[in-house]
């Protein structure tokens, strides 16, 4: 169990290293392929991935709209979650979106389109612990419900 934990906990400080280190940080600019100048480059979301589609898989699919970077989330498991992400030139997104959705990729039809910012969720959920005015038993009498008495 450690083992997918510390893969999980290095593969996230890697990307931050990187990001940090191309000054990338709060920004959706990416290297270009030059490496000497830096230009837009919009973030697409890939749903409908079969599981053993690799991140070099992804990038070369999107390669003929510039694309220079490739995720692919996963879970607790090490498993990947079905979707990834993917960094092409601004200029060519439409044109990727227009191409690749749909296309094949692994005997799967792929979903493409324009990643959007992810929402706030809230938090907790599910049925509160201790709930205000009601007894669902248990317990002596001096608690509260239950049978009155031990027997």
């Amino acid at each position: 169990m450690t083992r997918w934990l510390d893969a999980k906990v290095v593969r996230l400080g890697i990307w931050s290293l990187r990001r940090d280190i191309l000054g990338l940080a709060g920004s959706r600019r990416a290297q270009s392929k030059r490496g000497t100048d830096l230009e837009m480059s919009k973030r697409l979301y890939v749903g409908n991935l079969a599981f053993a589609v690799t991140e070099q898989e992804l990038l070369d699919a999107f390669s003929e709209w510039g694309a220079s970077e490739a995720t692919i989330p996963i879970n607790e498991l090490g498993r990947s979650r079905g979707f990834g992400f993917v960094e092409v030139d601004d200029d060519k997104a439409e044109a990727a979106i227009q191409a690749m959705n749909g296309a094949d990729l692994r005997g799967r039809a792929l979903v493409v389109n324009e990643a959007r910012a992810r929402e706030g969720r809230p938090g907790g959920g599910g049925r509160p612990r201790f709930s205000s005015g009601r007894d669902f038993g248990g317990g002596f009498e001096s608690r509260g419900g239950g049978r009155r008495g031990r027997w």
